[in-house]
């Protein structure tokens, strides 16, 4: 746990390997703002889409939609 005091004030840079609803990335700036942060920057390696999630459906074998058995 790092404590407020080494945060108030300072420029943070949060890196991710994978960004996919941006929850957790802001989820994390909003604690560190309020933690007393300067500025939050997020820095992610890959960003899942949703055309990446429909492919991994379908490889997992349900339909592209998320619905099994519904027409």
């Amino acid at each position: 746990m790092v404590k407020a005091e080494k945060i108030k004030g300072r420029s943070i840079l949060v890196v991710d390997d994978v960004m996919t609803t941006g929850t957790t990335a802001g989820e994390c700036a909003r604690v560190l703002r309020r933690a007393g942060a300067k500025e939050v920057f997020v820095a992610t390696v890959a960003r899942a889409t949703k055309e990446t999630a429909s492919v991994m459906v379908m490889a997992a074998g349900a339909p592209a939609g998320g619905t099994q058995g519904h027409a």
